[in-house]
């Protein structure tokens, strides 16, 4: 795993497609990641998942599409759970620089154009301090994949799968927690 952006609030990390340990919390969903690239390790695509592949995984996932000129990402399955925890569904929005109130990060570019440049999956951790939840850790795993085709041309990856993981807080954390409710976003 390879340090390659951080910020106060996140640490973003390239790890080697093939790597024989991904972050334990990730370890199912790289598995299917890895099964669907197949003996060829070709990038899997959209179309290489089913629906049922996901059993565990559905409320935690985002599926976006990149364009890369000009940048911007467009939300096609934004997961549940990850929508209850930020208070919006942004399935079907985009995100790109300079949006106004919306939920692009400045670091969001430059980490999927390292993830493209170097061929590599992505890994982020860091707090949920954006939505006034300093208390939640949260880590993300990103995948690259295309919409249509497998592909060894991996210049443009047209879209990631990212899997979301919050960590689960001991009793004593969630008691002294501060409050936090829609309004605090």
């Amino acid at each position: 795993m390879e340090k390659i952006l951080s910020d106060p609030l996140s640490t973003y990390y390239l790890i080697d497609p093939d790597t024989d340990h991904p972050p334990a919390e990730f370890e199912s969903i790289y598995q299917l990641w890895a099964k669907k690239r197949g003996e060829d390790n070709l990038f899997p695509c959209w179309k290489d998942f089913d629906f049922t592949d996901f059993v565990g995984w559905h409320g935690m996932l985002i599926i976006s599409e990149t364009q890369w000129e000009p940048f911007e990402i467009t939300y096609r399955i934004f997961g549940s759970e990850i929508a209850n925890i930020i208070n919006e569904d942004l399935t079907g929005k985009k995100s790109y620089p300079g949006e106004e109130g919306g939920f692009y990060y400045e670091l969001d570019k430059p980490y999927l154009e390292a993830i493209r440049a170097n061929r590599k999956l992505g890994y982020a951790i860091g707090s949920l301090d954006w939505i006034g939840q300093t208390h939640r850790k949260v880590a993300y795993m990103d995948f690259p994949m295309n919409k249509a085709h497998r592909s060894e041309d991996f210049k443009n990856p047209t879209m990631f799968m990212t899997a979301c993981y919050v960590h689960k807080l001991s009793r004593e954390e969630y008691l002294s927690a501060p409050a936090t409710i829609a309004s605090d976003k």
